[in-house]
């Protein structure tokens, strides 16, 4: 009979480390936050091992909260908060933080109240805390104004202090393109009356019939401007050249070229 009982002991004590386990320590906290000494309850594998409420949206933390488990494989652990799961894990280590997200559809079931966008962002960051101040907010839009009228001072102070040439350069690029056909036969023809003055000029029968036609017309201007062109001993195909790359059509350069 001892035997039995010695044989029994020495069993139990083999068998008591493989039913369990050393205890862990669990803490975490809730955002958003929730209301104080709400319930909150443990359960491994759906059996409850912890009662009790929480402060300040944490469990844990002025009370440790200590959870014996088994070594069968698998248990898991759930976290109620008034009767509704928030969590559920399998855990790792002996100490366990959680950090659970309480979702608008959770917070009313657990509170009974839509969830506000207060207390949605509540707890989130300190940086979208901040951001969500109004003065923060009129500081930046502050700021965005001063950095805007900066740029416009800056750019008008640019404008008038451009040289002459420059400003000449960017109201040619918004001249259309007759325009720009216009006033390159205007300038080639003051450039070349500008050196006639120390060149007595050729006369001919076409110029002078030349010189009585409508001067504001473009064709007549560019004609003209082709025949001093040849007078020069320009060649068809210089000419040709100079006013395609002004952008006068090839057609008309040829309409033109014809007549010499």
């Amino acid at each position: 009979m001892l035997k039995k009982e010695a044989l029994a002991l020495l069993i139990a004590l083999i068998l008591v480390p493989v039913v369990s386990a050393a205890p862990f320590q669990i803490y975490g906290e809730l955002t958003p936050a929730l209301p104080n000494k709400l319930k909150i309850r443990l359960a491994v594998n759906g059996t409850d091992v912890y009662n009790g409420v929480i402060k300040d949206s944490k469990f844990g933390y002025e009370t440790p909260i200590m959870i014996e488990m088994g070594t069968s494989a698998g248990q898991r652990i759930s976290i109620y908060i008034s009767d509704v799961k928030v969590d559920e894990f399998q855990p790792q280590g002996s100490i366990v933080k959680r950090y659970i997200p309480i979702s608008a559809t959770l917070y009313e079931q657990i509170t009974g109240k839509k969830i506000s966008t207060g207390t949605a962002t509540q707890g989130t960051s300190m940086f979208s805390s901040l951001f969500s101040s109004t003065w923060l907010k009129y500081v930046l839009y502050g700021v965005a104004g001063l950095v805007l009228l900066a740029a416009v001072v800056f750019l008008i102070y640019k404008i008038i202090k451009m040289p002459r040439k420059e400003k000449e350069t960017i109201s040619e690029l918004a001249e259309t393109k007759p325009e720009r056909e216009a006033k390159f036969v205007e300038k080639e023809t003051q450039r070349e009356q500008s050196s006639a003055v120390h060149q007595k000029p050729k006369v001919s029968a076409e110029k002078t019939d030349e010189d009585n036609k409508d001067k504001s017309d473009p064709i007549v201007q560019l004609k003209a401007y082709v025949q001093r062109q040849a007078e020069a001993g320009k060649t068809k195909d210089e000419i040709k050249q100079k006013l395609d790359s002004v952008g006068w059509p090839e057609h008309v350069i040829e309409e033109v070229l014809e007549t010499l």
